[in-house]
């Protein structure tokens, strides 16, 4: 996993892109049946604000995980009266969590880094991806280029997903035209 350029932490943790991230998590939400005490993991929680917000709304179990310390340090500040929350300094590669543990697996903008996901999620759980992917066509343009540097379309990522056993829960409609931010919502069978 790779941790975020300075310029990138910068525009990450202003507090309008902390408003975006969590207003983006709660609509994301409102299609998954969850039930308070339920646990949620966010892979690449950055200063931890979506995590903050949806344990303090909805009283869910949050974990969040990401692999710069000083994102880390961020996320932890404030949440001394938070009962239900907690980060770690992590690589997706290697996550501490035991198989089959959360019943929500949460990741934005963080594809490219991540890996080994999949065994944390208990069986009927949800996965909430909400990333870019590229047009077939941009793929096809670049792929001499851009090979093994996470370059992937929407249906890589929906084929990825079905062959491991997740099926399409929830799909919103697409902004952008070569690089496009897809959320989806996917249910671990």
């Amino acid at each position: 996993m790779t941790k975020m350029g300075k310029t990138e932490k910068w525009f990450m943790n202003r507090p309008k892109h902390n408003l975006k991230a969590a207003d983006k998590l709660e609509r994301l939400l409102k299609y998954v049946d969850f039930k308070e005490k339920q646990k949620f993991l966010e892979i690449g929680c950055g200063n931890g604000a979506a995590c903050k917000h949806i344990a303090e709304k909805y009283g869910l179990n949050v974990t969040g995980v990401d692999v710069d310390p000083e994102q880390i340090k961020n996320a932890i500040k404030g949440i001394e009266k938070i009962q239900n929350i907690q980060f770690f300094e992590g690589d997706s590669a290697n996550l501490k969590f035991n198989d089959n543990y959360y019943d929500i697996v949460y990741s934005s903008g963080v594809l490219h880094h991540i890996n080994n996901w999949k065994r944390v999620l208990k069986p009927n759980g949800y996965y909430i991806f909400s990333d870019l992917a590229y047009s077939r066509f941009t793929k096809r343009l670049f792929k001499n280029i851009t090979k093994n540097y996470g370059f992937y379309t929407i249906e890589d990522i929906t084929n990825f997903m079905k062959n491991n056993d997740f099926k399409i829960f929830q799909k919103e409609k697409t902004k952008g035209v070569i690089l496009k931010t897809h959320n989806l919502i996917f249910r671990k069978t």
